[in-house]
């Protein structure tokens, strides 16, 4: 996910990145890779990162297999939706700067499938008059 800003580059939120995508050109047990949760921005009063997308794991010898969750954060929620039994795209990450989810994808031909984008950053303004 991209970062978000306020007042040009004054303050920044991080986004989470993207999930490994799945291919189907190995028959060995593999893990791929959750995309990383975002490190908390440099300003603010209060600041959080993301988490990691849970990774997507192929068994060995088998097109059994699952693909990751996107991450979660602090503010805005568990990332604990969408894990998806089978081959598929990964789920993205579900709140603000979560990562997005490894891909899995079986062995014996299935094409490639993508790893799950990461959530965007989340800035919020606080205006006192």
């Amino acid at each position: 996910g991209g970062g978000t800003t306020f007042g040009g580059t004054l303050v920044q939120a991080n986004g989470g990145t993207g999930g490994v995508g799945g291919t189907s050109a190995a028959s060995s047990a593999l893990t791929i890779l959750g995309g990383a949760g975002a490190a908390p921005s440099s300003y603010g009063d209060v600041r959080h990162g993301g988490e990691p997308g849970a990774p997507g794991i192929r068994l060995a010898s088998t097109t059994a297999g699952i693909s990751g969750d996107g991450g979660g954060a602090a503010i805005g929620g568990d990332g604990g939706i969408g894990r998806r039994v089978g081959g598929g795209a990964a789920s993205p990450g579900s709140a603000y700067g979560g990562g997005g989810g490894g891909a899995y994808c079986g062995n014996g031909g299935i094409g490639a499938y993508a790893g799950g984008a990461g959530a965007q950053g989340m800035i919020i303004v606080w205006e006192y008059k």
